[in-house]
Formats: C-alpha cells, sequence, structure tokens
C-alpha cells in the first residue's frame, strides 16, 4: 500500500537548524584552532626564552602563532554570536505565533 495525502512524506527539517548546526561547528573549529595555537605560542615562546631554537626564526613562529591565535578567537566569537542571535530569533518567533489548538472549526 502506498501512503497518500500530505502527510505521507518524511517530516521537513526545520530551515534554520542545518544553518545553525554548521555555524556551531565551525565556532568549534575555530575554537579548537585557537586552543592549538595557543599551545604552540607557549612552547615556542618556551624554546625562545631558554635559547634552545635559533632566534630569528622562532620569533617569526611566535608572532605568526599569536596573531592566528588572535584571528581564530575573534572569529569563533563572532560565529558563535551568530548561532546565539539565530536561535534567540527563533524562539521569540515561536513565542510570538503560537500553534492554534484547533482545527477549522475552532478558528470560526
Amino acid at each position: 500500500m502506498t501512503p497518500v495525502g500530505k502527510h505521507s512524506g518524511p517530516a521537513p527539517e526545520h530551515p534554520g537548524r542545518g544553518r545553525r548546526r554548521r555555524l556551531a561547528l565551525a565556532a568549534l573549529g575555530t575554537f579548537v584552532a585557537w586552543i592549538v595555537l595557543v599551545y604552540l605560542a607557549i612552547r615556542i615562546g618556551g624554546q625562545v626564552r631558554s635559547g634552545a631554537s635559533d632566534d630569528s626564526i622562532a620569533w617569526v613562529l611566535l608572532a605568526i602563532a599569536v596573531l592566528g591565535a588572535i584571528c581564530c578567537l575573534f572569529l569563533a566569537l563572532q560565529i558563535a554570536g551568530k548561532v546565539l542571535a539565530s536561535s534567540r530569533a527563533e524562539a521569540e518567533a515561536a513565542a510570538a505565533h503560537p500553534h492554534p489548538t484547533g482545527g477549522r472549526r475552532a478558528r470560526r
């Protein structure tokens, strides 16, 4: 028997959830990259202070790691703000338009 009618197909996913999920994963990825870059900056800074490596190359790598960490943290916060704004807007929209409790006869 084949299903007939408008309720026969799979339930459609909410259009904003996929975008919000991708943004949340992007925020998580940039936050993880920030952690890695901060760790590298600390390790390279320790090597520079102890004199274990060539100073000129280590300073350049340290500057790159610090600038990368700053950019990653900025992006993570920006993306997380978009995720929060999106979920807040969805919650406000759901509260503004409550689901009707009846069918056509109840609305008359």
